[in-house]
């Protein structure tokens, strides 16, 4: 019955792509987060799974007065 749905699933959104974004942060105490990293991830149906088709990642500077713990 799974296999049957999933395929079912993946017949249902071939051609089409997914997004996958993430987001990491500083949350230094009293401030909003400071976005520091961003990543994405493309995924398409090809012949039944989900395969990678793009990704892109990319560092952000922080504003100066966020502070930064150091790693050693």
């Amino acid at each position: 019955m799974a296999v049957t749905v999933v395929g079912s699933l993946m017949h249902n959104v071939r051609g089409t792509t997914f997004v996958v974004i993430d987001f990491e942060a500083l949350t230094s105490a009293g401030r909003p987060a400071e976005p520091t990293e961003v990543a994405a991830l493309a995924l398409v149906v090809r012949d039944g799974r989900l395969v990678e088709d793009g990704r892109f990642e990319s560092l952000i500077q922080p504003p100066p007065e966020v502070p930064i713990t150091p790693l050693y």
